[in-house]
């Protein structure tokens, strides 16, 4: 069938040449993007006019401050921009042939579908499909999810019948989620927010190894890994950097902003977004202890990709500064300076091909790097032997 993605950015262009593999598809963005699979048309009415589904896949920003690559627990709590969005589907429903749908992709808090988007599209078919396709594997998180997911006005399992044709069309057995506006809402946040709890729980046994001693943190986190029926999987079970990523740390802060609106009465949000960045702070202030300036392998907030939204590596690297010592990258290094450095490899990934400044001291806090070139600590596991 027709389809149409608006926004290709870097989650809406490699869906697009993912749906281009079973259908037609048209395109449209504020920026100039190429493809050779997708039409790119000069207009949302261009690329959306004959479209059966039109995928509504554009940013809902915060201020820049807040995308998490520096401190942001203390700033006022606050919801994503939707103005973007909106300005979309309103265009989308003058334009687009009658028997459309329109199908929002872009996170949104619980709550907005109905409020903010619902009264803009009068003509059509409005359902939410929230992406959970991670940086750098659209392509084949869409074609193998965990599950697939649907919110419409009465969360009925008949809405959305061309989305439904669309996920038929590319086959699989995962599990479909027919829910209402609300509650694929939550599913969508809720489980981006598991996942910053995660990451950042098991991040707290590293900072207890650090002071308590004779802790090594993976044996810790291999066992609560094995547990596979309450933990449920070891997915984020391994402690490291801290989370990081265009969705995660500002999912915290709108967060935060919905316990206001609602009156909760508490917010764990906040306590997970300061946990994140106190952590930031500890890796911080251990580089700063051995008096060197320190080297971070990586400003990207994941390996394999040069984002760096939220990136955990640009936190450490504010309180590195915040302590005083000088910081720089890798990634704008060449050739390796000279002079000794305190280093921090930021991913989990081989780099016994790097060369770091001799004399330096390697910090890896993913534990598995060994080199009889350096002096190697291993971040988190302080057991004797």
């Amino acid at each position: 069938m027709n389809l149409c993605v608006v926004g290709l950015g870097k989650l809406g262009l490699p869906l697009a040449e993912t749906l281009a593999e079973r259908h037609t598809v048209s395109g449209f963005d504020i920026a100039p993007r190429e493809s050779a699979t997708v039409t790119i048309g000069a207009t949302v009415a261009e690329a959306a006019r004959d479209a059966r589904a039109v995928f509504i896949v554009l940013p809902t920003p915060h201020d820049p401050r807040y995308d998490g690559s520096q401190p942001t627990s203390h700033l006022p709590a606050r919801d994503f921009e939707y103005g973007p969005v909106k300005e979309a589907l309103a265009e989308a429903d003058d334009v687009v042939r009658e028997d459309a749908v329109i199908a929002v992709v872009s996170t949104v808090l619980p709550g907005t579908m109905r409020r903010e988007f619902d009264p803009l599209v009068t003509r059509h078919e409005l359902v939410y499909t929230p992406a959970f396709m991670a940086m750098g594997r659209v392509r084949e998180d869409f074609l193998d999810p965990e599950f697939r997911l649907m919110g419409s006005r009465a969360g009925g399992s008949d809405a959305g019948r061309a989305i439904r044709e669309v996920w038929e069309s590319f086959g699989g057995d995962a599990p479909r989620h027919c829910v209402t506006w609300e509650e694929a809402e939550a599913i969508k946040i809720f489980y981006n927010v598991y996942i910053s709890f995660k990451i950042s729980m098991i991040n707290t046994v590293q900072d207890l190894s650090q002071r308590v001693g004779n802790l090594d943190a993976d044996r810790v986190t291999e066992a609560i890994a094995s547990a596979t029926r309450r933990i449920i999987s070891p997915m984020y079970l391994k402690a490291g950097m801290g989370d990081g990523g265009p969705c995660h740390p500002r999912d915290l802060i709108a967060l935060r902003h919905m316990a206001e609106r609602y009156d909760l009465g508490y917010d764990v949000f906040a306590a997970v977004a300061q946990a994140r960045e106190g952590q930031a702070r500890n890796l911080a202030s251990y580089l700063a202890s051995f008096g060197l300036p320190v080297l971070l392998t990586s400003k990207a907030f994941k390996p394999g990709v040069p984002y760096t939204d939220g990136s955990s590596a640009l936190l450490v690297a504010h309180y590195v500064a915040e302590a005083g010592m000088p910081v720089r990258f890798m990634d704008d290094v060449a050739p390796v300076p000279p002079e000794p450095h305190a280093v921090l490899l930021v991913h989990d990934e081989d780099a016994s091909g790097l060369d770091f400044p001799p004399g330096s001291t390697i910090v890896d806090p993913w534990r598995r790097y060994r080199s009889d070139r350096y002096d190697v600590v291993h971040y988190g596991n302080t057991r004797a032997g």
